[in-house]
């Protein structure tokens, strides 16, 4: 298939770091239009609106974000262009991408909708050093519509370095429900998961 899209984007940045904040907000949407015109096999739309606050208590920073964005218009959101919940940078203790719509041979097919919701408690074990705990929830749908007992929670702890290279993340996480949408072990609860990568997770 082919996307013929325009984007348009707006944020607004009021961290007191980019990397490492202590207090502020960041906030931002992006807008996207696919049209027959710009050459897309498919029209519709798609919004996706992200909202971070930071605020701090002696050494301990706490942080939140919600991810929310759905799509518009009469015809479906090219696979390209759907939404996917689950993984490392949004809802820990599950699979990457591994919420949500699957396809019949069980993988991840996304949704037309998403929300995560994320909250971590960090505080400084030294200069290179930090710690943190979190709960994550999230889901990707394929509707418009949807209420607070889809949302999978997923909790655990996490450890940032700050190497030569870069900073380092390493999480444990635990889901706390098992996603209606699938049978496999690694989505029990109870059947934890690491992540590593480079900088915060958000």
């Amino acid at each position: 298939a082919t996307v013929g899209q325009v984007t348009a984007a707006a944020l607004i940045d009021r961290r007191d770091s980019p990397v490492s904040e202590t207090r502020g907000t960041f906030s931002s949407i992006s807008i996207e239009q696919a049209a027959r015109g710009l050459g897309s096999d498919a029209r519709y739309g798609k919004v996706f609106l992200q909202q971070s606050a930071f605020r701090s208590w002696g050494p301990v920073v706490i942080a939140a974000r919600v991810l929310a964005g759905t799509g518009f218009g009469p015809d479906e959101l090219l696979p390209v262009d759907r939404f996917f919940a689950g993984g490392g940078t949004t809802v820990r203790g599950y699979a990457e991408n591994g919420l949500g719509p699957l396809y019949a041979d069980g993988t991840p097919s996304g949704g037309r909708s998403m929300v995560v919701v994320n909250q971590e408690a960090r505080v400084s074990l030294g200069r290179w050093l930090s710690a943190l705990a979190f709960v994550d929830a999230g889901n990707a749908f394929d509707r418009d519509q949807f209420s607070a007992r889809d949302l999978r929670v997923g909790y655990g702890v996490g450890l940032r370095v700050n190497s030569p290279i870069g900073l380092l993340r390493v999480d444990f996480g635990l889901p706390a429900s098992t996603p209606r949408n699938s049978s496999r072990r690694a989505h029990e609860v109870g059947s934890g998961r690491y992540y590593l990568g480079f900088g915060l997770s958000f």
